[in-house]
């Protein structure tokens, strides 16, 4: 791969709902926890469920054992939990519909930074990723974001020369997700276009909370592997 260059244009500044670093307050919800996305310390994780209290879990009891919905159920919601309360504290944009961290080709891709500071969520199809999301925490329980990674890598793309692509013309993969202990988010970025060739890049993006509370995304580089 070449190396990423420290190109440190806030090109990609993305975020969506519930931008601002805010008390975490507990959320009316129902929600079981999704395999595989707790925090390093223990403390959060997503949830699937849904938006009201006191749901009846039972009738959604699978054959293996586990719990789920259907993909795209009415009313289905994503959560960042609080472990130690054992409440939703936050909704976030995904939509995986279970106990497991995957359902044939659907799946709900979490990374942690190592001091659990960070958390980028994935919601990934087999040909693209649906969701991306990155939230900032800090220890007193303030949250910031969703940052929207999907938005921000889809504007990495044009620094790759695809800027005659519209957002339309391809779908985007996220893949090998890294997050440190300060907020940097590395991943890989693979564009599919139908009956065109794709292309495939290494993104990195800096996480920043600024004094107003909100969290974003600014590119520090992108790099296509030799030969491409």
């Amino acid at each position: 791969m070449t190396r990423i260059e420290g190109s440190r244009r806030p090109i990609a500044m993305a975020a969506s709902r519930d931008v601002r670093a805010t008390k975490a307050e507990e959320k009316p919800a129902s929600f079981r926890l999704i395999e595989g996305s707790r925090s390093p310390d223990g403390r959060y994780a997503i949830g699937w469920g849904f938006a009201s209290p006191n749901v009846d879990f039972g009738s959604f009891r699978q054959q293996d054992g586990s719990f789920g919905t259907d993909l795209g159920a009415a009313e289905l919601h994503n959560f960042i939990v609080d472990c130690r309360r054992n409440v939703a504290v936050a909704e976030t944009p995904g939509t995986h519909p279970g106990d497991r961290k995957s359902y044939n080709h659907n799946s709900n891709d979490v990374t942690w930074s190592s001091n659990s500071k960070y958390l980028v969520q994935l919601n990934n199809s087999k040909w693209e990723t649906g969701v991306g999301s990155v939230y900032s925490l800090d220890s007193n329980g303030k949250i910031a974001g969703p940052a929207d990674l999907l938005a921000a890598a889809r504007m990495a793309t044009k620094e790759l020369g695809q800027q005659h692509l519209s957002t339309d013309d391809y779908a985007v993969s996220l893949t090998n997700v890294k997050v440190s202990d300060n907020g940097l988010v590395r991943c890989t970025l693979v564009g599919e276009i139908p009956r065109g060739e794709g292309f495939q890049a290494e993104v990195l993006f800096k996480s920043t909370v600024d004094s107003r509370g909100k969290l974003s995304l600014k590119l520090q580089g992108a790099a296509q592997p030799v030969g491409e």
